[in-house]
């Protein structure tokens, strides 16, 4: 989902499902140190931001990555080694193959920054889906992402938004994104393929009652005005997009 300034009204809505294994995360300061990243995202959040910074300077190295996980495929069905159980696509390897020729056809781009301010937005999103099951980038109290990443800064004129059911490694995960299967217009490719984009915020929950969710919020440039706290806003009201 992309969301451009004011001016254009532009909004793009897609949703990504899949099954991968869920993985456990570490969300201590110490262990998100480890991986390079700052002390307000755990060590998977780091290493998704990352893995999609790879992904942005080296689209050649990431087509290789999707040739080399067709093999999992048959037919239809993905049994990836990281998957609990088999997985049926909506496009099989056509989507990969789509994937790697975009991906080689791609020039680098710049490396995204992580914020806290958006991480913070992230997060907001992700207890909210952890807590109701929901499948919407509106959220139960009714609020887009332009929303909530505002309460903790100031986006400029460009931000998006993507989201993962169900987590596995960062490098699955980000492969995932730009296959973008069952994904018409290939939103979450374009989220992470998107130029004008600087800065990205993460938030993972691995374990709840519906299961584990990634919230990705990316902005062209943003002004953090977040509390010294990491505690995100209580969600309120039932009101469901």
């Amino acid at each position: 989902m992309i969301v451009k300034s004011r001016s254009f009204l532009l909004i793009r809505r897609t949703l990504v499902l899949f099954v991968l294994l869920a993985c456990s995360v570490v969300v201590n300061a110490q262990e998100a140190k480890k991986s390079g990243g700052p002390a307000y995202l755990s060590s998977l959040e780091a290493e998704v931001i990352q893995e999609i910074n790879l992904a942005r300077a080296h689209p050649e190295k990431y087509a290789a990555y999707l040739q080399e996980y067709k093999k999992y495929y048959n037919g239809k069905i993905c049994s990836s080694p990281t998957r609990t159980r088999p997985v049926m696509t909506f496009e099989g390897v056509a989507a990969i193959d789509e994937a790697i020729r975009f991906l080689q056809s791609s020039n680098p781009l710049g490396r995204l920054e992580p914020s806290r301010g958006l991480s913070l937005g992230a997060k907001d999103h992700v207890l909210d889906l952890s807590q109701k099951g929901m499948i919407s980038h509106r959220g139960s109290d009714g609020s887009l992402p332009t929303d909530r990443v505002s309460r903790y800064g100031t986006w400029e004129s460009t931000m998006g938004e993507a989201i993962l059911f169900e987590v596995s490694t960062p490098r699955e995960m980000v492969m995932q994104l730009i296959i973008d299967d069952g994904v018409r217009d290939r939103g979450h490719r374009k989220d992470i393929f998107e130029p004008s984009f600087q800065m990205a915020g993460v938030s993972i929950i691995s374990q709840s009652g519906f299961g584990s969710f990634c919230v990705i919020d990316f902005a062209d440039k943003f002004t953090d005005n977040s509390p010294l706290s990491t505690d995100s806003v209580k969600i309120k009201g039932n009101k469901r997009g």
